[in-house]
């Protein structure tokens, strides 16, 4: 069976916005929690030392488990993290199914 190359070329476009959907969102959402991590009064926080720019918030950060390119759970226990939920930004609890402050 042969597939249209109009078929194909879809399919292709799909697949590479899926992709890059998805690492922009990641990194949309590793930004918010950077952002939310600014706003810590607890800034030497050694737990979460792992969230920097440089690193991948998927694969190397503390407590950042995703599914998808996206953040799923947020497990901070035991991080004694000081702060406010106010600058926890709207979009990234869009994707959000867990989240483990105590």
């Amino acid at each position: 069976m042969m597939v249209s190359s109009k078929t194909f070329s879809s399919l292709q476009f799909f697949t590479l916005f899926y992709i890059f959907t998805v690492a922009f969102a990641s990194t949309e959402e590793a930004i918010a929690l950077l952002k939310w991590k600014a706003t810590f009064k607890n800034q030497n926080n050694s737990v979460l030392a792992s969230w920097t720019p440089s690193s991948d918030a998927c694969e190397d950060w503390y407590g950042v488990v995703c599914f998808n390119g996206r953040v799923n759970t947020l497990n901070i226990i035991n991080a004694s993290v000081s702060a406010t939920l106010y600058a926890f930004r709207i979009h990234l609890s869009l994707f959000l199914r867990l989240l483990i402050l105590a």
